[in-house]
Parts: C-alpha cells; sequence; structure tokens
C-alpha cells in the first residue's frame, strides 16, 4: 500500500523554539529542578533588595536623628555659651568686691570649656563642614583670647583697661555670633533637604519593590505554566494521539518527538519500533501473498501447502492483532507468546522488543510524574517559606512604623518645648528691655539729684556768706555800741547774741556742706555704677535678643524634624502596604503551584492508563475497538485491503 498524505502535525514551535530544544534535551526530573531553582532565584533577589533598601533608608535615619542633629544642636550651643562667656566678662568689670569677680572668672572659665566642647562635637557630627568649622574655630580662638584680656584685667583691678578692652572684644563676638548663625541656618536646610532626599528615596524603593516582586511572581508562575505544558503535558498528549492511529492500524503516521532525549523522547523511539514492525508485516504479508501467487501459477503446489501457509499467517495476524489490541487498551505487559517459524520470528522479536522499550519509558515517565509532584510539593513549601518571610518582614515594618510614631511624637514634643522657650526667652527679653528702661530712669534720677545736691551747695555757701557778713555786722555793731557807753549797753547784748548765732550758723553751714560734698562724691560713684549696669543690660538684652532669635530657628527647625519624621514614617507605612502586596502575590504564586499540580495529576492519569507490570490485568475503560473487530482489520491489512 502507498504512503497515505501526511498528517497533522500534533506538535507545534512554542513562543521560545530555542528554549524548547533545549528542554528536551533534559530529564522531566531536571525541568523541575530548574524550575524550583529559578523561583528560589526570583525570591531571594526580591527579599534581598528589599532588605538592603531598609538597612540603607534605616542607616541614613539613623545619621540624620542621631549624629547630625545632635551635632546640629551642639553649633547651636557655640552662640549661647559665647555669649555667657562675653556676659560673665562684663559682670566681672562692675563687681565690686574680689569674691564676686572670682564667681564671674569661674562662670567664664565654665562656659569657655563647654563651648569648646560644643564646637568639638559639632565638628566630629559635621564632616562636610570641616572648613567653615574650622574658620568658626579660628574665629572663636580670637574671640576667646579678647575676652581671656578682659578678664584678665579685671581680676588685676585694671578697670578702666578692662572696659577699653571689652569695647574691643564687643564687635568680635558680635561678628562671631552672626558667622555661627549662618552657618547653623545652613545646616537646618541642610537637614531638611536631607529629610526631603530621605522620603522620596524610600517612596522610590517601595515602588521598585512592588514592580519587581510583580515581575518576579509573573514571571515563576509563566516559566511554570510554559514548561509544564510545553515540555511534559503537550508532546505525552501528541505522542498518546500517533499510539491511538497505531492501534487503529493507520501506519502512515508520523511520530513525534523522536528527537528528544528525555523520557518522551524514549516512548516516541519506542512507538516507532511499533510503526516500523506494523510496515514490514504489512510488506510481509504482501510479500507472502505475491509469492504464493506466483508458486501457484508456476509450480501449482498442493492445497495443503496452501493451507499450512494460510493457517501459519492466519495464527502470525491473530497473534499480532490480539497483542496490538492490549497495546490500544493500554496493557504494555502484552507480549507475543506464540512461537513463529521463519520470517515471521523477526517480527514477533521486534514486537516483543518494542513493547518491552515502551514499558521502560513508561516507568521512566511514572517515576518522572513522581519528581514532578515532589517538585510541585516542594515548590509549595518554598512559596508557604516566602509568605511566612514575607508576614514577618510586615510584622518589622509594622514594629518599625510603630517606633517612628513614637519618635515623631518625641520630637514634636521637643518643637513644642522649644516653642515654650521661645516665648519665654521672648519674654525674658522683654523684662531685660524693661529693666533697661528702669535704669535709664535712675540714671537720670541720679543726674538730678547730683544736680540738687550742687545747688543745695551753692545756697548753703551762700548762707555761710550771709552768716559770716551777719557776724561782721554785729562785730562792728558791738563797736559801736561799746562808743555810745550806756546807752548803747542793750544793744551791743543784742549785738553779741547776733554775732553768736551768726557763728553757729557758718558751722552748720560748713558741716552741711561736708556732708553735701560727701553725698555729691557717693551720688558721682552711683551714677557711674548705674551708667555701667545700664551698658551691662544693654549688652544683656542684645545678648537675650540673640538667644530669641537662636531658639526661635530651634523651634522652626525642631518642627521640620517633626514634618520630615512625619514624611518617613509615610514612606515606611507604604513599605508595609508593598510588604502586604507581596504577601498577596506570594499567596497567587501558591495557587500557580496548585495549577501545576493540576496538570501533574492530569500527566498521572495519563500514565496510569498504561499496565508496565506482568502481573494482573489493566484495561482501559471506553476504548475504541474489541479484540475480534482489531483481528479483523489486521487481517484485512494483512490481504492488502
Amino acid at each position: 500500500m502507498s504512503n497515505a498524505a501526511p498528517t497533522r502535525e500534533i506538535e507545534r514551535d512554542g513562543c521560545f523554539p530555542g528554549a524548547e530544544s533545549a528542554l528536551n534535551n533534559l530529564k522531566i526530573s531536571t525541568k523541575i529542578a530548574v524550575l524550583v531553582l529559578f523561583l528560589g532565584l526570583i525570591c531571594i533577589a526580591v527579599a534581598s533588595y528589599g532588605a538592603l533598601r531598609i538597612m540603607s533608608v534605616d542607616a541614613a535615619y539613623s545619621n540624620l536623628t542621631d549624629v547630625r542633629a545632635k551635632a546640629q544642636s551642639s553649633l547651636q550651643r557655640v552662640n549661647r555659651s559665647v555669649s555667657q562667656m562675653s556676659y560673665s566678662a562684663a559682670m566681672g568689670i562692675i563687681a565690686s568686691d574680689p569674691k564676686s569677680v572670682a564667681e564671674e572668672t569661674a562662670n567664664y572659665q565654665a562656659a569657655k570649656a563647654k563651648t569648646y566642647g560644643y564646637i568639638d562635637k559639632a565638628a566630629r557630627g559635621l564632616p562636610d563642614y570641616a572648613s567653615e568649622l574650622a574658620v568658626l574655630r579660628r574665629d572663636l580662638d580670637k574671640v576667646t583670647a579678647a575676652l581671656d584680656n578682659v578678664v584678665q584685667l579685671s581680676g588685676q583691678g585694671r578697670e578702666a583697661e578692662a572696659r577699653e578692652a571689652m569695647k574691643l572684644a564687643r564687635p568680635m563676638v558680635s561678628d562671631y555670633s552672626k558667622a555661627n548663625s549662618a552657618l547653623v541656618d545652613r545646616g537646618v536646610t541642610d537637614m531638611a533637604r536631607a529629610s526631603d532626599d530621605l522620603t522620596a528615596g524610600a517612596g522610590r524603593t517601595a515602588r521598585n519593590l512592588l514592580i519587581l516582586a510583580g515581575l518576579g511572581v509573573s514571571a515563576g508562575v509563566g516559566a511554570a505554566l510554559w514548561m509544564s505544558r510545553a515540555a511534559i503535558t503537550r508532546p505525552l498528549t501528541a505522542l498518546a494521539n500517533d499510539m491511538r492511529r497505531l492501534a487503529d492500524g493507520d501506519l502512515d503516521v508520523r511520530v513525534t518527538g523522536q528527537g528528544r532525549r528525555d523520557e518522551v523522547g524514549l516512548m516516541a523511539g519506542a512507538v516507532q519500533v511499533f510503526k516500523d514492525n506494523g510496515l514490514r508485516a504489512r510488506a510481509l504479508a504482501a510479500d507472502a501473498e505475491r509469492l504464493k501467487a506466483e508458486a501457484d501459477l508456476a509450480n501449482g503446489q498442493a492445497e495443503e501447502q496452501r493451507r499450512a501457509n494460510a493457517a501459519e499467517q492466519a495464527m502470525v495476524v491473530k497473534a499480532l492483532a490480539g497483542s496490538l489490541s492490549r497495546l490500544a487498551e493500554g496493557d504494555l505487559t502484552a507480549q507475543i507468546d506464540a512461537d513463529f517459524q521463519g520470517q515471521y520470528a523477526q517480527i514477533k522479536a521486534d514486537f516483543n522488543a518494542a513493547v518491552e522499550s515502551l514499558r521502560t519509558a513508561m516507568n521512566a515517565i511514572s517515576e518522572s510524574t513522581s519528581g514532578i509532584r515532589g517538585g510541585s510539593d516542594e515548590i509549595a513549601v518554598a512559596s508557604s517559606d516566602l509568605s511566612r518571610r514575607t508576614e514577618q518582614q510586615a510584622a518589622n515594618l509594622e514594629e518599625t512604623a510603630a517606633a517612628l510614631d513614637q519618635i515623631t511624637a518625641t520630637v514634636r514634643a521637643s518643637a513644642d518645648g522649644a516653642r515654650q522657650a521661645s516665648e519665654a526667652a521672648s519674654q525674658a527679653r522683654r523684662d531685660a528691655a524693661n529693666s533697661g528702661k528702669v535704669m535709664q530712669d535712675a540714671v537720670s534720677a541720679m543726674v538730678e539729684i547730683e544736680e540738687s545736691s550742687t545747688q543745695i551747695t551753692n545756697i548753703i555757701g551762700v548762707i555761710d556768706e550771709i552768716a559770716f557778713q551777719t557776724n561782721l555786722l554785729a562785730l562792728n555793731a558791738g563797736v559801736e555800741a561799746a562808743r555810745a557807753g550806756d546807752a548803747g549797753k542793750g544793744f551791743a547784748v543784742v549785738a553779741q547774741e547776733v554775732r553768736a548765732l551768726a557763728q553757729r550758723s557758718a558751722e552748720a553751714a560748713k558741716e552741711i556742706k561736708a556732708l553735701i560734698a560727701g553725698s555729691s562724691a557717693h551720688v558721682s560713684r552711683g551714677v557711674q555704677l548705674v551708667g555701667d549696669t545700664e551698658t551691662a543690660l544693654s549688652d544683656i538684652v542684645a545678648k537675650v535678643a540673640e538667644i530669641d532669635g537662636l531658639v526661635s530657628r530651634i523651634a522652626q527647625s525642631s518642627q521640620e524634624q517633626a514634618t520630615g519624621l512625619n514624611q518617613v514614617n509615610i514612606a515606611v507605612n507604604q513599605m508595609d502596604q508593598v510588604t502586604q502586596q507581596n504577601a498577596a502575590m506570594v499567596e497567587e504564586a501558591t495557587a500557580a503551584v496548585s495549577n501545576l499540580r493540576v496538570e501533574t495529576g492530569k500527566l498521572t492519569n495519563l500514565v496510569t492508563r498504561f499496565k508496565i507490570q506482568r502481573q494482573g490485568s489493566a484495561s482501559r475503560p471506553g476504548a475504541g475497538l474489541t479484540v475480534a473487530q482489531r483481528q479483523d482489520r489486521v487481517a484485512a491489512f494483512a490481504r492488502g485491503a
């Protein structure tokens, strides 16, 4: 019989022919191992990226809050300590006794030590400001040298020289405070920018983690489905169709999968042996008919020889049809046990060898099916473990979010405290200004007292002059009364009394003048001291104003830090949501593994249709034709029908 038209091609080229060609040369267990390894690498890559980004955000946040914020605070305290140094130096000038001078000197030295400690802390925590802090350190040395000179002169009692030195030191203190404040403002701006960058980085991390997780899960699920269908299910279905067509007697079928090196390739080779044996049997049957016809025509052989050949051929056809029928029903233990002679013996040997090869291949497929099921279980376990780790990561992020909430509340409380300190500093500045006004009024009153003392001294001088003139007049009156004799005696007595009163008035005026002179000296000293106090209060008002500005900036910086922490908290919450979404994707991956297990079950059902043990029996319900019908078809085929 001539070859029929080309049969329908079952096996189609996949989306990745190169990858399918490589998979065709791998055992099924190796394919499952590759799939598990691929999914494991995806899980490790996503988890590693998330862990690294979380560690990076945590390190940046720790540096911002634990290092830079403290260093910034130390830099702000430098101005306060410098103001305290200036105040102590000024108070040492106006101190009235050595004990007070010593106390102010001790306060100055303590403030000086704090100042250098604060600037050293700022230098350690702000390495990017090294050059600026070096300049501030040199300026601080100059300011300290000037104030040291003031303190030394005050301790030596050289008040006038100390005042002149203080006048020279004040501009240096003011310039230093301005430079330090400018660097503090720059640090606040840089911290706000760093907080914004940290928030933006956390948002990018959350978005990238979500994208990577989605791509990884999609790639893993797609690879699993593609591998199970392209490399296992589809080739076995095509091979089963080829076997069914061979069992139905269609020897023109093209056996697919012969070039593969896996279990499917072994099965395809066994099926090809069946096909070759069928073709050989058909050719032998044709040759037998031809030889019989030639023998009958040429030699006229006896009827008995023809019957013997027909009987032998019928036996071969019956045995072959019975074995093929059992194969069609899935019984791979079917073999030809009949004793074939001559040319039919090779058909028996080839048939039995093909059945043995097919049975071996089905055994391997059965074992591989068990491997697939085991691989599915391992993938399920890996998915469960990934889900557990994802839930643990979500719990850790939740704890981190809670800790950030507490830190945010603490920073807000610090901001409120800074605001209250700013209000207190403002009130202190107003009180100091009021005190300055009171001192100005006191100075004015002391000046008026000094002027009144001067006027009183002038009046006492006039009174002293009047007393002198009165005494002189009384003396002249006594002389004239003495000249008048008895008539002037009474007048002389009166003149004597007037003279005595004038002398007492003169003495009283001298005493009052001396007292007023002493009071004027004390009033002058008081005016000078009040003036110095007014100067010191003016300095205090200026420094309190500076402190008020610094505390206001601290309050603003604390508020900005609270806002930045709130943004970081929002970013961490977003990362928590991303982790929850990852957990949902892991559940989807678990569902995909369940689908893979279903596909494995289908493959197992295909394998269980075949009986591969010699004991017992196996049959496929609903098989196509009966044994008798298959024997008739084979006999008709052998006759060339």
